[in-house]
């Protein structure tokens, strides 16, 4: 005999898993929504240009070494 979880159960129990794969943002909609990623995109090309200028004096020093 196969035991049957209460639908109601079954509801919350899918739900809380979708929070979870989601991060906590699963009812977040709209403009808030757009805003987040905004906010993130921005955030992410400040540390990509501050990593990229990095880099970029570490290879100035290596060609400045193999010439001198």
């Amino acid at each position: 005999m196969d035991i049957k979880k209460p639908i109601m159960k079954e509801y919350l129990s899918e739900r809380n898993q979708h929070e979870r794969i989601a991060g906590g943002n699963y009812y977040e909609t709209g403009i808030s929504k757009f805003a987040r990623m905004r906010k993130d995109n921005n955030q992410r090309s400040i540390v990509q240009d501050i990593a990229d200028g990095i880099e970029l004096a570490e290879r100035r020093e290596q060609i400045k070494k193999m010439f001198r």
